[in-house]
């Protein structure tokens, strides 16, 4: 299930698909987008480290000015950075996690591919 975000950084603001995971308890946005917006991904101090479907990583947390989705506003909002393999990255800039959905009462139709937003 894909869903569109909007994201506003320091130089630029962009528009995005992420995947919805309600797996990931984070939102992970690719490293590409970022410093397309301008976020400085090389200086972070904010490290966290999570489980992927491989292995453990560490990945640098970012606070975006505002991140827009599923009708949502949140300023301030952190996201994961991560370096996606090319494959993934030519569908989907990302995964929506938990640490934002959890925020809204939200109902996910899986049989009509639905995200509702109460």
């Amino acid at each position: 299930m894909l869903t569109t975000a909007y994201l506003k950084g320091p130089q630029f603001d962009i528009s995005i698909k992420l995947l919805v995971d309600i797996g990931s308890t984070y939102t992970v946005i690719s490293e590409k987008v970022m410093r397309r917006i301008g976020v400085a991904v090389a200086n972070v101090q904010d490290m966290l480290w999570i489980v992927t479907g491989s292995r453990e990583e560490q990945l640098p947390r970012v606070r975006l000015e505002q991140f827009n989705c599923l009708g949502q506003s949140l300023s301030n909002f952190p996201v994961l950075v991560h370096t996606f393999p090319w494959r993934v990255e030519r569908h989907i800039a990302g995964l929506l996690g938990m640490d934002f959905l959890k925020q809204f009462p939200i109902e996910i139709r899986t049989q009509s591919y639905e995200i509702v937003v109460r």
